[in-house]
């Protein structure tokens, strides 16, 4: 009997073992590309750099009473604990998304995409230095650093005029 139960357990196990190569690649999609194509990245980024804007201006609006409400102790007047993650978890995703961009222009030579991109990764960092001054940036893009450096505001102003300056030539370059 317990040579049975031995014979039925390798038996089930080789059965195991022998079908699982195949099922095993479930997660890969044939029809998911791998890397984003720039065009792609090029119409998300630039949405989501506008929406970026318009985000960043309703948040500072209420910081300076452009939307005060009429009716005293109004929610918009009143000093509530407010979170601003979600700005700093967008801007972030977007410059995410400008830096592969950026990666892929200067690798495919594509100026033009190359200097939209530079743009945009300009007016988001400058955002996000008005909003916050000292940022993660410089090592930011880096997957092997899990807690990039903070860097200084005013470091941020000058890459951020570095950036726009080699988005001219970029862009002038462009055939």
């Amino acid at each position: 009997m317990k040579s049975i139960h031995t014979i039925l357990y390798i038996v089930t196990l080789a059965f195991l073992f022998s079908g699982c190569k195949k099922e095993l690649d479930i997660n890969d999609n044939p029809n998911q590309a791998v890397v984003p194509p720039m065009n792609g990245l090029l119409a998300s980024t630039t949405y989501f750099t506008a929406y970026n804007v318009y985000r960043v201006g309703n948040t500072t609006s209420y910081f300076v009473q452009y939307l005060a409400s009429p009716n005293a102790n109004g929610a918009s007047d009143t000093y509530e604990a407010t979170s601003y993650t979600t700005t700093w978890q967008k801007l972030y995703d977007n410059m995410t998304d400008i830096h592969d961009l950026i990666e892929q222009a200067r690798a495919a030579g594509a100026t033009q995409h190359l200097g939209a991109a530079e743009v945009m990764m300009a007016i988001n960092l400058e955002m996000l230095n008005d909003l916050w001054n000292s940022v993660p940036y410089t090592q930011a893009f880096n997957t092997s650093i899990l807690q990039p450096g903070y860097t200084p505001g005013d470091s941020i102003l000058q890459q951020c005029i570095g950036l726009l300056n080699d988005a001219v030539v970029q862009l002038n370059d462009a055939s």
